[in-house]
């Protein structure tokens, strides 16, 4: 993995767990997901961020 890389997969990374807090702060306000597909959205973006964390320790 070249530096850019793994740079742009960090700064993924950062966005990514950003994503995740702004959606479990405001859950009770998004009305446009019914609650299953808020939980399923989250994990989603949980198994991306486990992905992209397991990526950047192999190298």
């Amino acid at each position: 993995m070249t530096p850019e890389e793994r740079e742009n997969l960090a700064f993924e990374l950062q966005m990514l767990i950003k994503l995740l807090e702004l959606h479990n702060e405001n859950e009770d306000k998004i009305q446009s997901m019914t609650p299953e597909e808020s939980l399923e959205h989250r994990l989603d973006i949980m198994e991306e961020i486990a992905r992209i964390q397991k990526r950047l320790k192999e190298n």
